[in-house]
C-alpha cells in the first residue's frame, strides 16, 4: 500500500511549531510556570473529555469497540517490555544509583500516547482512529498509577515513603494501593471513554448540539497539547550538559527497540491492520512529560528526566515517519 505522507510530515511541522511557540513563550517569561498547570488542567478535564466524546461516538460500532479492546492489553505489554529492556541495560552498563535507575525506567516505559501520539495518529490514519489512541492510553495508564508510581515513590526520603522503602515493600508501597489506584485511575477522559463505548455498545445517538459543542471543544485539544509540551520543556531546568550515557539509552530503547518489540508481536496478533499499525506507531512514541513532572516532585533527578522528555521528543520527529514508513513497507 503506498501512503501520501503530506499529512504526517504536515502535522510534524505543525508539532515542532507549536512546541517552539510553547518553549519561547516559556522562556521569555510570557507564560509563567504556574499558569502553565491551568493547560493541563484545561486539556485533562475539559478538552480531551470532549475529544473522546466526539471521535468514538462518530466514527466507533460495535465491531470496532469490540475489536478494540486488545488495545490496552498491547499497552501493558509495551510498558513491561520497555521495563525489561531497561532494567537488562541497567545491569549492563552498570549503574549504581538506584533512585537515577527508577526514574530511568519510567522514562523508558512511559510514552507520550496522547499529546504526541494523537496528532501523529490521525493525521496518518484520520479522526476515526482517535479512539484507539485513548484505548491505548487506558492500558498505559493502568501501569503508571500502580507500578509508575510505585517507581516514583521508592526512595522518597520523607513521609510514607520512607516508611515503605525501610519496609523493603516494593510491591505495597505508599501508592500500590486499591484505593489510590482507584482514585488516580478513574478520571475525566475515562469517564468519557465508558461513557462514549456505553453510548455507541446501545447505539444512544448523542444530541446534535452535544455532538457539535464536543467536536468543537475536543478540536483544541491537539494545539493545546504542543503548546504544553513546549511550556513545560522551556520551564525545565536542564544543563547545557544534554546527553549522557544513560540518556541516550533511553531514547534508544525508547524510540527504537519498543517499536520493535510490540510491532514484531502485533504482526502475529489475530488483529486488524489498523490497529496493529496504531498500536506500532504509538509504541514509538517519545518520553511522556508526566514522568518529569513525578521526577522534580519526588526530587529524584528532575534533569535526568528532563533531559530524556526533550531529547526523545526532538528525535521521534525523525523516527516517527522511520517506523510509519518500515509500516508501510511491511503492511
Amino acid at each position: 500500500m503506498t501512503m501520501n505522507y503530506n499529512g504526517l510530515l504536515e502535522s510534524i511541522a505543525t508539532i515542532i511549531i507549536l512546541t517552539g511557540i510553547g518553549f519561547l513563550a516559556a522562556r521569555f517569561g510570557i507564560i509563567k510556570e504556574n499558569d502553565t498547570k491551568a493547560f493541563s488542567n484545561l486539556i485533562f478535564y475539559i478538552t480531551s473529555p470532549a475529544l473522546i466524546l466526539s471521535s468514538i461516538t462518530g466514527y466507533f460500532t460495535r465491531e470496532t469497540v469490540l475489536s478494540s479492546l486488545a488495545v490496552p492489553q498491547f499497552a501493558v505489554l509495551m510498558t513491561l517490555l520497555s521495563i525489561i529492556a531497561a532494567y537488562a541495560v541497567g545491569k549492563i552498563i552498570k549503574v549504581e544509583d538506584q533512585t537515577q535507575l527508577d526514574i530511568f525506567y519510567m522514562t523508558v516505559s512511559f510514552c507520550n500516547t496522547v499529546y504526541i501520539g494523537l496528532p501523529i495518529v490521525t493525521s496518518i490514519y484520520g479522526e476515526s482512529a482517535a479512539g484507539f489512541v485513548f484505548f491505548y492510553d487506558l492500558g498505559s495508564g493502568m501501569v503508571l498509577w500502580t507500578l509508575g508510581m510505585e517507581l516514583a515513590c521508592k526512595g522518597c526520603p520523607t513521609g510514607e515513603c520512607k516508611k515503605s522503602q525501610e519496609a523493603g515493600n516494593f510491591l505495597k508501597g505508599c501508592f500500590f494501593t486499591p484505593g489510590r489506584f482507584l482514585k488516580n485511575l478513574i478520571n475525566p477522559p475515562l469517564a468519557a471513554l465508558v461513557l462514549a463505548v456505553f453510548m455507541v455498545m446501545l447505539e444512544i445517538p448523542m444530541p446534535d448540539i452535544i455532538s457539535r459543542t464536543a467536536k468543537t471543544v475536543g478540536d483544541i485539544t491537539i494545539p493545546l497539547s504542543m503548546l504544553f509540551i513546549g511550556l513545560s520543556v522551556g520551564h525545565s531546568c536542564i544543563s547545557r550538559e544534554i546527553f549522557d550515557t544513560l540518556v541516550i539509552w533511553a531514547a534508544f530503547i525508547r524510540l527504537i527497540i519498543s517499536p520493535i518489540l510490540v510491532g514484531g508481536i502485533a504482526y502475529f496478533a489475530p488483529i486488524s491492520l489498523i490497529l496493529k499499525k496504531v498500536i506500532t506507531v504509538e509504541a514509538a512514541m517519545p518520553v511522556m512529560m508526566f514522568t518529569a513532572i513525578l521526577a522534580n516532585k519526588y526530587n529524584k533527578h528532575p534533569e535526568f528526566a528532563a533531559k530524556t522528555v526533550l531529547i526523545t521528543t526532538i528525535l521521534s520527529m525523525i523516527t516517527i515517519p522511520a517506523v510509519v514508513y518500515v509500516l508501510e513497507l511491511i503492511y
